[in-house]
């Protein structure tokens, strides 16, 4: 049997199909209590940019990994899409929030996960699970300057170099440009501002972190921050703001392999399982 997970973002629509050997399992539960079991076959992972017209992304997205297993849309048994904009998702099945689709996906790669930060282009969210994949709360912020791939990219492009080399650069940063770790007015504004006084595009980079990380902490202390952290999203394979977000958070961070498509896998276990519990509860941080 065949299943596939879709994260239609608004920066990027991520793709991951796998083949599982029943229809209805609870991965996430019965893997936890027996480590031994496998995990499930993953046969491509697949990701476009979204663009304006998601809808025909995502459809784009799906057929072109369909095209690369050689497969059809008859062959896959069950399609499930996740992310802010899955009702674009057309096609699929079923779709399922965000936050369940992030708890069930990390803890096949995280086992003793308790929180997720999941960072994506326009915000973050702060998800509390429980062992069993369980989603406990939840803490949004979106905007700016925490608008955090879209700050990452643009600050990123007025540096004139790409987000990777913003990342390395940040690690040989010596100076910090804030005073008194007065980190919640930095924006682009000011690292134009930067920029025309030559400050070392190092430290402007460390200062695009430290702001977007400050932050982070803010939302994540307005819950119980537990061990065992996951980050998950874009921004996870940024060691340079994986390093600064350490600090911030003052606790130790594991990020999964491919942190970008947790979210796609993760509905692909949901589709895998068959049902889920989506009972959310949310809270908002202005």
């Amino acid at each position: 049997m065949k299943v596939a997970g879709i994260d239609v973002g608004t920066r990027y629509t991520h793709i991951y199909i796998m083949e599982i050997e029943k229809p209805k399992v609870d991965y996430v539960v019965d893997q936890i209590k027996d480590p031994k079991i496998p995990t499930p076959k993953g046969l491509i992972k697949y990701a476009l940019s979204s663009g304006a017209n998601k809808s025909a992304v995502a459809a784009q997205a799906y057929d072109e990994a369909l095209k690369q297993l050689q497969l059809k849309r008859s062959d896959i048994d069950r399609v499930w899409a996740t992310g802010i904009f899955r009702k674009e998702a057309s096609f699929a099945n079923h779709a399922v929030p965000g936050a369940i689709a992030n708890a069930h996906g990390v803890l096949l790669k995280v086992r003793n996960a308790k929180t997720i930060i999941d960072v994506g282009a326009d915000g973050c969210r702060v998800i509390k699970i429980t062992p069993e994949g369980k989603v406990m709360d939840i803490v949004m912020e979106r905007g700016a300057p925490v608008g955090m791939g879209n700050f990452n990219e643009t600050a990123a492009t007025t540096l004139g170099i790409s987000t990777l080399e913003m990342s390395e650069s940040s690690l040989k940063s010596t100076q910090s440009v804030f005073a008194n770790g007065r980190y919640t007015a930095f924006g682009e504004p000011e690292v134009v501002s930067l920029n025309i006084q030559k400050t070392p595009k190092s430290d402007i980079a460390k200062a695009v972190y430290d702001a977007i990380a400050a932050r982070i902490a803010a939302v994540a202390r307005t819950t119980a921050l537990e061990d065992d952290i996951a980050l998950v999203g874009g921004m996870a394979k940024n060691p340079g703001f994986i390093a600064v977000l350490k600090q911030a958070v003052g606790r130790d961070i594991k990020v999964p392999n491919n942190p970008d498509f947790v979210c796609a896998f993760g509905a692909a276990v949901c589709a895998a399982a068959g049902e889920v519990d989506e009972e959310l509860r949310m809270t908002k941080r202005q």
